[in-house]
């Protein structure tokens, strides 16, 4: 059992050996699952705005500013954004 310091509003992504969770300073994080260590962790500009979801390898949640953010589920790294002009 692990716990980490760190926690936000929205509502955690569990995956088979990770989960993902914003954070109320604008960290999306990946976690290992079994033993809580820090996998990768990628900083937004103001704020997120959604829980994530997880698709063909990519984690998307939405940040505050409007922008549906996509990162590689597996490092975390950018891949894409898209800004739709209005909060997601």
């Amino acid at each position: 059992v692990w716990k980490y310091s760190k926690g936000g509003y929205s509502s955690i992504l569990n995956s088979k050996d990770r989960i993902y969770l914003p954070t109320t300073e604008g960290e999306f994080v990946s976690l290992d699952k079994e033993t809580g260590l820090l996998k990768w962790s990628y900083k937004v500009k103001q704020g997120i705005a959604t829980s994530a979801s997880q698709f063909k390898g990519l984690v998307v949640f939405g940040e505050s500013q409007g922008s549906l953010i996509f990162l590689d589920s597996a490092t975390g790294k950018p891949v894409g954004q898209h800004t739709s002009g209005r909060g997601v």
